[in-house]
């Protein structure tokens, strides 16, 4: 049933007994290896135009911690959209946060040749954020500034950051002569309402957590910011996201909430056709609904429009295994892989994927890694011991 597709595609979905498990191990796969060095030499991302958004360090109460989470969420989304630039993903990103590391050793363990990182401070209504581009080559800063303006500018503020950002990449690159032709997209610019906005960071704060009660939480803040502007497009796509976590937590059938997640996606096109990540709802809408050609022509759209959203390249991996172009989903996960370098998640489907293709040797092997960084990782012990079957290794 489409709950068994909802299981191989989500990081929070569980399986619910053997049947399903065997069933989805057959049909359903990621790809691409946790950032496998390629003949050529090794992976280039730390020789072009590359970038990870640490998260932004809340100097404030500790209440505005969603607001310094959502800033660095939609740095990396906006940055995300930039044709030519290679954007670590939050996964990855927001294990370095409250660490102290040399920017260096940051840029080694993401394969990255910048990193981003900055500092939030909200009083009354207004705030202060203070942002610096170093260079992991050699740790020296490329660019730095600091933003003064009341709350209400908050969507102003991540705009001009992020034009900053690539302007300054893009001189970087062209001084030492490995430039990427980037090209950046403005966010649509629009005016919204505070509380809105508040509201829907909220929303994505509680969404990342990935819980039951988290996604519960988030629902209540996306509906907020929904009432409080209608018009604001990005509330729309993160109500959808979470309908499509609920079959997860509350075994709400995939089908029920199929024109929800359909209906809420096109009302953000609606606001806002720029945007990618409604294309990428229906995409996953219509995988859900078995309707492959249109779940592979909005796939598409999605990544052309935000090619730096790692899930996004993960769900369109898995449709592809689900298709049987494992070849495609292969070279497809590795570009999630990439972006999302230090993913049990995407290292997870990877083995699925390579014991899908019969490569039980290369399988074992990510499975290995993936169980190095999760221990705990059920689904990679389940799957190890499926592998280990086909190797006749009974004992192990």
């Amino acid at each position: 049933n489409s709950n068994s597709l909802v299981a191989s595609a989500h990081p929070v979905w569980r399986w619910r007994n053997a049947a399903l498990l065997a069933g989805v191990l057959a049909v359903a796969g990621l790809a691409a290896y946790a950032v496998r060095l390629r003949s050529s030499g090794g992976n280039r991302s730390g020789e072009s135009a590359s970038i990870a958004v640490l998260p932004f360090t809340n100097l404030g109460d500790s209440k505005d911690e969603s607001f310094s989470d959502g800033l660095t969420d939609e740095l990396i989304n906006s940055l995300g959209r930039v044709q030519g630039l290679h954007v670590v993903s939050r996964t990855s990103a927001f294990q370095f946060r409250g660490q102290t590391r040399d920017i260096r050793e940051i840029g080694e363990k993401l394969n990255v040749r910048t990193v981003l990182e900055g500092s939030v401070r909200i009083y009354g209504n207004r705030m202060r954020i203070n942002a610096e581009l170093d260079d992991t080559h050699n740790g020296y800063s490329l660019w730095s500034n600091s933003y003064e303006r009341d709350f209400k500018d908050a969507l102003l503020v991540q705009r001009d950051l992020s034009q900053a950002i690539v302007a300054a990449l893009g001189a970087e690159f062209a001084r030492n002569g490995t430039a990427n032709h980037l090209k950046f997209s403005p966010d649509k610019a629009v005016s919204i309402n505070v509380e809105a906005y508040q509201d829907y960071l909220r929303g994505v704060y509680f969404w990342n957590k990935q819980t039951a009660e988290s996604v519960k939480t988030a629902v209540s803040y996306f509906e907020r910011a929904i009432a409080n502007d209608p018009n604001y497009a990005p509330a729309y796509t993160g109500l959808a996201r979470c309908y499509i976590n609920m079959p997860a937590f509350n075994n709400t059938p995939a089908r029920e909430i199929l024109p929800r997640i359909q209906g809420l996606a096109n009302k953000a096109l609606q606001l806002d056709s720029t945007l990618a990540e409604p294309h990428i709802d229906l995409a996953y809408a219509s995988f859900l609904n078995y309707d492959w050609a249109a779940a592979e022509g909005e796939f598409k759209k999605g990544l052309e429009l935000g090619p730096g959203d790692a899930f996004a390249h993960r769900w369109y991996a898995t449709y592809l295994s689900n298709v049987g172009r494992l070849p495609e989903a292969l070279a497809e996960n590795e570009t999630s892989q990439q972006l999302d370098p230090v993913s049990t998640y995407v290292l997870y489907g990877t083995a699925r994927i390579l014991y899908m293709m019969r490569r039980f040797d290369a399988s074992i092997a990510a499975y290995d890694k993936t169980l190095a960084l999760d221990p705990q990782h059920g689904f990679a012990h389940v799957g190890l011991g499926a592998t280990y079957i086909q190797k006749r290794m009974r004992s192990e």
